[in-house]
């Protein structure tokens, strides 16, 4: 995706100006305890490792997984300040400055993994409630922490990524944080038929008259407005998306114009805004470097093998728990059942490459999911033995191939 050099500085110094706010009290009582000759060697380590986790976010926040580890390898060669990958706890060897945090108390690099919260299984069958689980990782930890900070400065956010990267549930999980006594919450999802004045009755539906012709969220409260498929308004013949013109206007001069009094200014005050959208190319629109540019911007990269791991381990642990409800074969066999699912479907990704004529079929954790969901929804109790889970599993596997089979218009036999 192409940004411009001004969006990437104005997102680097969001990022310097959150961080220096929530690092500043560790940073000047560091100061007052040992006096300014003996912290400033501290201080500028601790700076440093703050400058290098927002250039990475920022400037590298828009890179691919490959890119990101090339970039880890270049900032290793200028600067000597930069986590050991596979020295501290929760890291592997194979970890960047991406798995890394500064702890604003210690100014150190924090692996991500201590910060990951604890993932409570909801109660009742997993496969019923499947599609509002959201297991936390590494990877939706850390974007959530980036996504508050551009908030916290009140700079838009938006998040770019395939299919099935948890955009929008990295994005509601952020919001369900707010506190409503305080806040509300507005979601739009773009298409192709929106209309400037379709997203102008929307947003002026969701607010009240503050003074004059200052306008704001009711209740005096502040409103998160979160668009979704920001990407996909229809592009005129001059190359613009008209109604992205009016929320760059709305973002970038705070007000609209009245729509039943022309040439009458309203400011329109007290919202953020956060967006998510599919990366550009095979048939999917760009954004604009005229709306781009007000957006701190980062890009949802698939998970890694362990984060998918931990999400469907944790999810058939509960499941299948080892604690005699469920046969003790069907336990020990649900917890290999996550790896032989996972190498299945790494290696359908590498062989069944999208062709000309299925370019949009491009496999992601939702095909992944939804094995996982027909699994969960069997009944557990009832399975006798490990037979009757592989079974389960076999006929998810076989139902998503031949589905898989008719999307693609693959040849098939009766042997097959």
């Amino acid at each position: 995706m192409a940004i411009t050099e001004v969006g990437l500085v104005s997102s680097l110094l969001t990022m310097l100006s959150a961080l220096t706010a929530e690092h500043r009290e560790p940073l000047s009582a560091r100061e007052h305890m040992y006096g300014h000759e003996l912290a400033e060697p501290a201080e500028t380590a601790h700076l440093e490792r703050i400058f290098l986790f927002a250039l990475a976010w920022s400037v590298g926040g828009t890179l691919e997984s490959a890119d990101r580890t090339r970039l880890d390898k270049f900032l290793r060669s200028t600067s000597t300040i930069l986590p050991e990958a596979g020295t501290t706890i929760g890291s592997s060897p194979n970890d960047t400055i991406y798995s890394f945090v500064v702890n604003a108390t210690s100014g150190e690099w924090e692996h991500w993994g201590k910060r990951v919260p604890a993932w409570k299984p909801p109660q009742g069958n997993l496969g019923a409630a499947f599609g509002s689980i959201l297991v936390p990782t590494i990877d939706s930890t850390c974007c959530q922490y980036n996504i508050e900070l551009a908030l916290s400065q009140e700079r838009p956010v938006l998040l770019i990524g395939g299919p099935g990267t948890a955009k929008t549930s990295t994005v509601l999980q952020v919001l369900a944080k707010q506190n409503p006594a305080e806040t509300t919450i507005k979601s739009l999802s773009f298409s192709s038929a929106t209309t400037p004045l379709v997203f102008q009755n929307n947003v002026e539906g969701c607010v009240e008259k503050r003074q004059g012709r200052t306008f704001g969220p009711p209740g005096g409260k502040k409103m998160f407005l979160f668009v979704d498929d920001f990407s996909m308004p229809e592009i005129n013949k001059w190359g613009d998306q008209i109604t992205l013109e009016i929320v760059r206007q709305l973002i970038e001069f705070k007000g609209l114009y009245n729509l039943q009094k022309p040439g009458e200014w309203k400011s329109i005050i007290d919202i953020a805004y956060l967006a998510c959208m599919l990366h550009p190319g095979g048939g999917k629109n760009d954004v604009p470097n005229r709306a781009k540019r007000h957006f701190h911007v980062m890009n949802v990269t698939l998970p890694a093998l362990a984060s998918i791991h931990q999400i469907f381990g944790s999810l058939t642990a509960a499941a299948f728990p080892a604690n005699g409800r469920v046969h003790a074969d069907v336990s020990s066999t649900a917890t290999k059942l996550v790896d032989m699912t996972v190498q299945v479907w790494e290696a359908i990704k590498s062989k069944l490459l999208p062709t000309p004529m299925k370019f949009h079929y491009i496999f992601n954790l939702r095909d992944l999911s939804r094995v996982f969901q027909g699994v969960f929804m069997c009944d557990a109790a009832g399975l006798r033995g490990r037979d009757d889970l592989l079974q389960v599993a076999l006929a998810l596997a076989l139902t998503l191939a031949l589905a898989l089979a008719l999307a693609l218009a693959l040849p098939l036999t009766s042997d097959q």
